[in-house]
């Protein structure tokens, strides 16, 4: 059966999902593991602990000016190919990779915490990944033989395409979904779903029977009404009452609901504030929350989750060299108190953080910054990570050089379905079931690209 045949199973829009709340959320498909028992009983079980954080940064992050090569034949490729959009060699701040080759590399000036990070061997990068159905030489895409991703440089579908790493198909579930489908019911009876988003939507933890439960940086989003005693009475009343079929499964539903606020709001209230550890922004708070439930994660009885937050701007068609630098010191700040938090809560070796965009942009400028583009570069974050290395293969950044499809355009060398299967794996996946979750991994010779350990 395809996995990703159930239009049903589809994710809240942002602005719904917080005008209505959780009872709304999951009116729109919050799972519990209750309803993977009912749908399938759980077939594996985990001892240990175990959550990965999407980072999604929206709009398509300019990631070659994130990760720049400083040595003199690979910057004067870089420089001349960026033009007024490259990073002043003597501002990059330097790295020393492990392994790999003679090519030195430096970060972008505004990332020293991500600098740290990597130097401390607790950050690694994916370089020059996107959504393939194949491996995909220029010639073979020019000529037809090799066919492109549907919607490339669109935003919305590229979007759509790095959360599903499921490239030319059609379908509305989410890689990280169709991972919590075959799991199961690994975190036993919780009402809470395993796929916890912060104030986003998102396609990535959807999946036919999993869908992602939404929760504010300050909390729950309760279902109205709720906090009056008698008003929740009088809902629980109504509930119970219910005969009819579709009115059964929805009061199932909002009494659900009900009951997870009551668990995440009595549980959130003694986790730890973090006070002084996050800077401001809103990507911070998302990051905070997320430290917040992974702190209290014992008390949920829960062994694994998925978590999703997101930044936006990265869209920088104009005024780049103004916008790129605050916008990575953002997040550069924001991943630094993350990391600084699971330190303090003892659970560093047991999360993984990640990055997706819908893509890289042009190296190619407009005038006043950059277009969308198709390859980039990600990070992966955490005690897990095999870190201070370069995964993947380095993109060649001559302008209509064997990488450049075109304006700038690098073809990807790696696959959102290898570096995802990575994760993964890491995550509790069999070789197996990789392959059912990622249909398109059998097109490539790595499917795991080992920088979890």
């Amino acid at each position: 059966m395809n996995p990703d045949s159930n239009p049903a199973a589809r994710a809240l829009s942002r602005r719904s999902l917080l005008r209505l709340g959780a009872g709304a959320a999951a009116c729109a498909g919050l799972t519990s593991a209750r309803v993977f028992s009912a749908a399938a009983p759980p077939q594996i079980s985990f001892g240990d602990y175990k959550a990965l954080v999407c980072v999604f940064l929206y709009g398509g992050a300019d990631t070659f000016n994130l990760l720049v090569p400083t040595s003199a034949a690979e910057y004067a490729t870089y420089a001349a190919s960026r033009g007024s959009l490259a990073e002043p060699l003597e501002s990059l701040l330097p790295v020393t990779p492990l392994g790999g080759d003679a090519v030195t590399y430096g970060l972008h000036s505004q990332v020293p915490e991500l600098q740290a990070l990597f130097q401390q061997g607790r950050l690694a990068f994916v370089q020059n990944v996107g959504p393939l159905i194949q491996p995909a030489p220029k010639a073979g895409l020019l000529s037809g033989a090799v066919p492109e991703p549907p919607s490339l440089f669109s935003h919305n579908d590229q979007q759509a395409e790095w959360q599903r790493a499921w490239a030319g198909v059609a379908g509305s579930t989410g890689w990280a979904g169709r991972m919590l489908d075959l799991l199961g019911a690994v975190n036993g009876d919780t009402p809470l779903s395993p796929g916890i988003s912060v104030e986003q939507q998102n396609m990535l933890q959807v999946g036919q029977q999993a869908a992602p439960y939404v929760i504010g940086t300050e909390g729950t989003l309760p279902l109205v009404g709720v906090e009056d005693p008698a008003v929740k009475a009088l809902y629980q009343q109504l509930f119970a009452s219910e005969q009819h079929k579709l009115g059964r499964a929805v009061a199932q539903i909002q009494a659900e609901a009900i009951e997870i606020d009551e668990l995440l709001s009595a549980k959130l209230a003694a986790a730890p504030s973090f006070e002084g550890v996050f800077p401001e922004s809103e990507l911070a708070n998302q990051l905070k929350m997320v430290a917040r439930l992974i702190a209290i994660r014992s008390q949920l009885n829960v062994s694994r989750q998925v978590f999703f937050v997101g930044m936006g701007g990265f869209d920088t068609h104009d005024s780049q060299l103004q916008q790129l630098g605050p916008l990575f010191a953002t997040l550069s700040k924001a991943l630094g108190g993350f990391q600084q938090a699971l330190d303090q809560i003892g659970e560093t070796s047991n999360v993984a953080t990640f990055s997706h965009t819908e893509f890289g942009r042009t190296l190619s400028s407009n005038g006043d910054g950059s277009d969308h583009g198709w390859g980039g570069h990600a990070f992966v974050m955490g005690g897990p990570v095999q870190g201070q290395r370069l995964y993947g293969t380095r993109p060649d950044l001559t302008l209509e050089g064997p990488d450049d499809l075109g304006e700038g355009r690098i073809i990807p060398t790696t696959s959102v379905d290898q570096y995802a299967a990575t994760l993964g794996r890491w995550f509790g996946l069999s070789s197996s079931d990789a392959l059912t979750v990622f249909p398109n991994l059998t097109n490539f010779s790595s499917q795991d690209l080992g920088f979890l350990g």
